[in-house]
């Protein structure tokens, strides 16, 4: 892809995001095979909304220490319960803000 399509659809996505309002919240463990693949694509999400300018939430919890006890940091429930009660209340607030 060249680099003059590569900006347009970064413009494209910015404005998008700008325009609808959106909250976005990301959170990524980096133990194991498929949480390092994940953790990458998460990492870059997480720079390329801050290249944007676009807030967001970013919770790398890497071998699960801020998500407490029974998460290692890898892709299941040990460590995808805690991170869901964590995101619940910030869901619920920007749905209480809706006409």
């Amino acid at each position: 892809m060249n680099m003059s399509i590569k900006r347009a659809r970064v413009h494209l996505v910015h404005r998008f995001f700008l325009q609808i309002q959106v909250d976005i919240a990301l959170y990524t463990g980096n133990v194991g095979i498929v949480e390092e693949t994940v953790y990458a694509c998460t990492v870059r999400m997480h720079h390329v909304l801050n290249s944007l300018n676009i807030i967001h939430y970013f919770d790398d919890y890497g071998h699960g220490k801020s998500m407490g006890s029974g998460c290692a940091g890898d892709h299941d429930m040990s460590c995808w319960t805690p991170a869901l009660i964590d995101v619940v209340p910030r869901i619920m607030a920007v749905l209480e803000q809706q006409p």
